[in-house]
């Protein structure tokens, strides 16, 4: 009887193992995923001071800015999108 018990206490002990390796990747994973979080609020920020006194302005000289500011803004929608699917994927 103990020799039976040997395959199911070492099928255990290995789902304990993995449980707690996958706690510190899905903690590590929430480390990444804030510590982008973050950098991207900042750029967000920066963005939006950059956005605020050309808002009104549609000219032709504005429309490099305008465009800049559009390739910024879709980076960091795809930026959040990947935060978004990571974060989904650890959970």
């Amino acid at each position: 009887m103990a020799a039976e018990k040997r395959p199911l206490q070492d099928l255990m002990e290995t789902l304990v193992q993995d449980s707690e390796e996958l706690k510190v990747q899905i903690h590590l994973a929430e480390i990444e995923a804030r510590e982008e979080f973050q950098r991207l609020s900042s750029k967000l920020e920066e963005l939006t001071n950059q956005y605020e006194p050309v808002k009104n302005i549609f000219t032709e000289s504005a429309e490099s800015v305008v465009s800049a500011l559009t390739l910024a803004a879709g980076e960091m929608k795809h930026s959040f999108s990947r935060i978004t699917k990571s974060l989904k994927d650890t959970s």
